[in-house]
């Protein structure tokens, strides 16, 4: 593939997953003991909205990094017909990680 041969394209998609990576890391060592409840959405005014388990967190980043997946492919397809969109989408990936990340920090931070 073409597409993997682009610097920049490697190197956003190279750290998209390392971001998600270490969200995973996160998570797992954080939560090895938990076998509460966990605390995943809650509002100012009406408080918490949603109770999960350990399995709730990690479907969250299990999606996140199936979201990225198909950026990937996305981005394969765009390459050699619009390559400014396979850009955008490579590092709109970065940002979709570090948006998950931020998720589980503060899903971690709350309980």
């Amino acid at each position: 593939m073409t597409v993997f041969k682009n610097i920049c394209i490697r190197n956003a998609l190279g750290l998209s997953f390392a971001i998600v990576l270490v969200a995973f890391g996160i998570a797992y060592f954080s939560l090895k003991d938990v076998d509460y409840l966990l605390v995943i959405h809650f509002t100012g005014g009406r408080g918490i909205d949603f109770l999960g388990t350990k399995g709730d967190i990690f479907n969250v980043l299990f999606s996140g990094l199936a979201a990225s997946l198909v950026n990937v492919f996305l981005i394969s397809v765009f390459y050699d017909r619009v390559r400014f969109l396979s850009y955008l989408f490579s590092f709109f990936n970065i940002v979709f990680s570090v948006l998950i990340l931020i998720a589980v920090g503060v899903i971690i931070s709350v309980n």
